[in-house]
Order: structure tokens, then C-alpha cells, then sequence
């Protein structure tokens, strides 16, 4: 089946250079691997001519939230050791009452997207504090953060509100959250991914410097998570496209009854979960495609599932096809105001599910079946 992919070859070589230094890719098909390659190089200047390979670990930034904190709490709510409409101050006490962690999980919280606590939390570029104290810091902060909506009123897209999720899962999982991940989803599915900084830099692909950090490499991009050392619920996590991918096909295995890992009922309750009317695309930890403006391209049905992560990386499951397709790059090296990748990623998704026919339906009987 891979040589019908020659057009998806095409279009990512095309890619390397002008969208992104290198990139991974994985599409699973009922669970089976049907395309999983490297494009590229994992960088410019000294390492233009080091080879992107399917083992590239890249740090995936908010699919972290997709792929680490929203599978585990579908276990803990599982387990009944968590329930989504709780309040998020049972767990963390001082936090403002009005909101459960279902709204942290919806992005309904009223809790504004961001706030720059690193800039209290890092000298010269790195960690002024242990993790423990900057994580004591940040959490004094987000608790006194003033909502910007009342909770439940309108989606708003949080790293804030996930930063406090991970922390609610330590809580109630009875373990850092690294640690929740590498027992709980790394280990049963026999996964590179984990968090960093990871022991060998040379597995990693580099994203960026700026602000006064160095060059990030094999230590986490975004601000927040580094300064509180790398583990966090909104970004953190390194992983090869297959990972991503084999953590979506468990979830749609999960979906239909076929899983050890996830209840089958619970993982419906969360993607399956009535679908918002738009604007609003947010089900609880995933995000779902906006119709003609979709990342995921045109035949990926409101039915789907995924996210995207700011380094350049985007995860799409869709359970009428039994399909995970992931494209996970580091479009952000060495600078962030490289955007091209947002033209790219609904030709991609385009790209792939044309040389994928006719195995899977066509987008006209998903919608009659309902997906």
C-alpha cells in the first residue's frame, strides 16, 4: 500500500525548506500502520545534514494535551478516582470555586489562554527555581487570575486551564504526571514518547531560541512548562509520529469496545461527546474540525477528533474510518514566524486520504452513517 503515496512523498519533500526543516509521519488504518516515514533534515546550519528519521523524537507541544492529559483522565474517571464534574478547588483548594474540571477539559473555564509566568520563574534563559517551588509560584498566580468569561459561557482555548488539569490528575492519580504517562499509556503500548529533558538531545529535533533561552533541544519549547522543568498538562511531552499515532488508534479501539486500556463507555462519554454548536469546536480534550476551515482538510467529518500543537504538529483520528493520521515537524525552527505550515496541513490531510481511496468511504456515506 505505501507506493500509493508518492503524491504525500511529494508534497512533504516539497515542504522541507520552506514550511519546515524535517517532519514524521503515521496513518494508521484500523489500527495498522499503513504509512509511517521521515522527511527532511532535523534542522538548518550544523544539522542540515542530519537526516529526519520515523525515530525523531519532536516535542509535540499541545498535542501533549490530546495525548497525555486527556487519555489519563478518561482512565481516572474510569477508575472513579476522578469525575469530571467536580470542582477544580476540591483538588487544588484557593482556586476559584465556579469551575469543574469538565469546563478546564471543554476550555470553558472563563480562565484566560495565557499569562507569561515564566518571566518570574527563569535567569538567563534557564530555571531560577526547582520545579517544586516554581510550580507553588504558578499555582499562587492562577489563582488569582481573574476569568474572562463566567465559567460555561463560551469557549476559551486555555493553556492555563490545562496547566491546572495536569495538576488535578497528579492529584488524583497519586503520582507526577511523567510518571502517570510512562506507567499508564507509554509502557502498555510500548512508546518512546515521554517527557524531557530526554537523556539523549541527538534523538531530538531542535525547535527555536529566543527570548534569552538557548537553542531548545530535547528540553521542552514552550515557557510555562519549562520553567516549571518540562512537565506540565499543556506541553511537555516528546514523541515519533507512530507514538501519536498508536495513542489515537488505542483510543478508537477503546471507542468501539476493543481496548485494556480505556473503558469503552468512558472514552465514547469524551469523543463522542455531542459536538458543540459552532463557533465552539472543543469536546472534552480534543478539538474537532470546523467545517471548510479545517486543519484536517475537507473529508474529516465533525465526527473526528485531534489537535494541533503550536511546534508544528497536528494529530486527527476519525472513528466512521478507522483512520489516525499525524504529521508531527518542527516548523518553528529556528523561528516561530515561519507560518507556512497552515497552508500545508489541510493539503496534507487531503493529499493522504485521496491515495488512501477506495478503502475508505467516501465523505458522502460517512455523513449518511452518521460520521
Amino acid at each position: 500500500m505505501t507506493a500509493r503515496f508518492q503524491p504525500v512523498r511529494a508534497l512533504l519533500r516539497g515542504a522541507c525548506g520552506p514550511v519546515f526543516p524535517g517532519c514524521g509521519v503515521a496513518v494508521l488504518v484500523r489500527g495498522e500502520p499503513v504509512f509511517v516515514e521521515a522527511f527532511g533534515a532535523l534542522g538548518v546550519g550544523p544539522l542540515a545534514g542530519h537526516a529526519a528519521s520515523p525515530g525523531t523524537l519532536y516535542d509535540v507541544a499541545s498535542l501533549t494535551k490530546a495525548l497525555v492529559t486527556a487519555p489519563l483522565a478518561i482512565q481516572l474517571v474510569a477508575e472513579g478516582r476522578l469525575s469530571t464534574a467536580s470542582a477544580v478547588a476540591d483538588w487544588l483548594p484557593g482556586v476559584d470555586r465556579r469551575f469543574t474540571v469538565a469546563q478546564l477539559l471543554e476550555h470553558t473555564s472563563g480562565l484566560p489562554a495565557w499569562r507569561p509566568y515564566f518571566l518570574e520563574l527563569l535567569q538567563d534563559g534557564h530555571p531560577l527555581l526547582a520545579p517544586d517551588q516554581a510550580r507553588t509560584r504558578s499555582l499562587a498566580r492562577l489563582r488569582r487570575e481573574e476569568l474572562e468569561a463566567a465559567p460555561g459561557a463560551r469557549e476559551l482555548y486555555s493553556d492555563l486551564g490545562f496547566l491546572l488539569l495536569g495538576w488535578v490528575l497528579e492529584a488524583a492519580g497519586g503520582a507526577p504526571l511523567d510518571r502517570l504517562f510512562a506507567e499508564r499509556l507509554a509502557a502498555p503500548l510500548g512508546l518512546s514518547a515521554r517527557f524531557g529533558p530526554l537523556p539523549r538531545v541527538d534523538a531530538a529535533a531542535p525547535t527555536e531560541a529566543y527570548a534569552g533561552r538557548p537553542l531548545a533541544r530535547g528540553v521542552v519549547h514552550d515557557d510555562n512548562a519549562f520553567a516549571l522543568g518540562g512537565i506540565a498538562g499543556h506541553a511537555g511531552l516528546f514523541a515519533t509520529a507512530l507514538d501519536a499515532a498508536r495513542l489515537g488508534a488505542e483510543l478508537l479501539a477503546a471507542r468501539r469496545g476493543d481496548s485494556t486500556m480505556f473503558d469503552a463507555g468512558t472514552t465514547r462519554a469524551f469523543v463522542d461527546a455531542p459536538r458543540p454548536p459552532l463557533p465552539r469546536t472543543r469536546i472534552p480534550g480534543f478539538d474537532t474540525p470546523t467545517p471548510g476551515a479545517s486543519s484536517a482538510g475537507s473529508t474529516f467529518g465533525r465526527q473526528a477528533f485531534g489537535h494541533l500543537g503550536f511546534t508544528g504538529c497536528s494529530w486527527w483520528c476519525d472513528p466512521a474510518r478507522e483512520l489516525v493520521v499525524v504529521l508531527l515537524s518542527n516548523r518553528v525552527h529556528p523561528t516561530r514566524r515561519n507560518e507556512a505550515i497552515r497552508a500545508l496541513r489541510p493539503v496534507f490531510h487531503d493529499s493522504v486520504a485521496t491515495c488512501l481511496q477506495p478503502d475508505l468511504p467516501s465523505p458522502a456515506k460517512r455523513e449518511r452513517d452518521g460520521g
